[in-house]
């Protein structure tokens, strides 16, 4: 299992999705480069949640478009590390992000979000994988 573990924590720095870990009380106990480039986290920190958002709000460094920090705070609050969910959020950059969220029930989540322009980016692919497998055999007639 430590091997299994060392690889994937090697590919977690090789993607361009952004993956981060905290525990129970919101604190960030893993990011990748992705992550921590797109939220400017040092390598060496591990901020609570709200001090990160609030970090980057002040300055300006978040969403705009946030009138009353605070109170969207205490919303987002209430609601986080309940359960998971997923979402579109935007960055101050322009860049639109698709967030994933996993929680335990011990209260630690995953989220994983990638970045929607890579997606749209890339040939729309009818059928998933059941079209690729039909490609490759029919690419061999």
């Amino acid at each position: 299992m430590t091997e299994t573990f060392e690889q994937f924590l090697q590919l977690t720095q090789t993607t361009s999705a952004l993956i981060a870990v905290s525990d129970a009380d919101d604190r960030l106990r893993y990011a990748n480069d992705a992550f921590r480039s797109v939220y400017f986290i040092d390598p060496d920190e591990s901020p609570l949640w709200p001090d990160l958002m609030r970090r980057n709000f002040e300055l300006a460094r978040a969403r705009s478009r946030i009138a009353d920090f605070d109170e969207w705070l205490r919303s987002t609050q209430s609601r986080r590390g309940k359960i998971g969910f997923r979402a579109e959020t935007d960055l101050v950059d322009g860049r639109w992000l698709w967030m994933t969220e996993a929680v335990q029930k011990n209260g630690w989540m995953l989220c994983i979000a990638s970045d929607k322009r890579e997606k749209h980016a890339q040939p729309h692919r009818r059928g998933g994988f059941a079209a690729i497998c039909s490609q490759s055999f029919n690419a061999t007639e």
